[in-house]
């Protein structure tokens, strides 16, 4: 999220954004070197991964899922948290199944969408708050719950086509 908030930064300040002068240039600068810090994004990836197959989140996910103290106007948000827990469930099941090479190269679509969920049930969360927070919690569900469906469904049709297809490709 950072490298995104600092890219569109940058967007908006154009080449001036460049120039030590402005702040902007540092918090890219900054940001950028995180996704190297503890290995590359794909590195974390796969460390992450085996995680995932394994269910470590669904203590967690469990949890969240029995509360009861969400306010009532964040109902509609919680039924769609708990289908899209569903779908990561499914998704990380399904794509256990499939050959080593396929899920490494599925692997990123599982993380986002773990990414993605926890994070909006994190902001359920915190819902009860204020009503900006609640604000924030529907805002996020709805801009991000359909990367978690898309998702889900290029690894409920995972197959080794794209992996066959690399010369083609490149």
């Amino acid at each position: 999220m950072g490298n995104r908030v600092c890219y569109k930064a940058m967007q908006v300040h154009g080449g001036v954004g460049y120039m030590r002068e402005f702040n902007v240039e540092r918090h890219y600068r900054d940001i950028r070197v995180t996704n190297i810090y503890e290995g590359t994004s794909q590195l974390q990836i796969v460390a992450v991964i085996g995680k995932l197959l394994g269910r470590a989140l669904d203590p967690l996910l469990d949890e969240w899922i029995a509360r009861e103290d969400y306010p009532a106007e964040l109902e509609p948000v919680k039924a769609q948290l708990v289908e899209a827990t569903a779908l990561l469930r499914q998704a990380g099941d399904a794509l256990k199944a499939k050959d080593r090479e396929v899920i490494d190269y599925y692997a990123c679509d599982l993380v986002d969408m773990a990414v993605y969920l926890v994070n909006a049930w994190l902001l359920l969360l915190d819902g009860g708050a204020s009503e900006r927070k609640r604000d924030l919690a529907r805002l996020y569900a709805s801009e991000h719950l359909p990367h978690i469906h898309s998702a889900a469904q290029a690894i409920q049709s995972a197959d080794a086509l794209p992996l066959q297809a690399r010369s083609t490709v490149l």
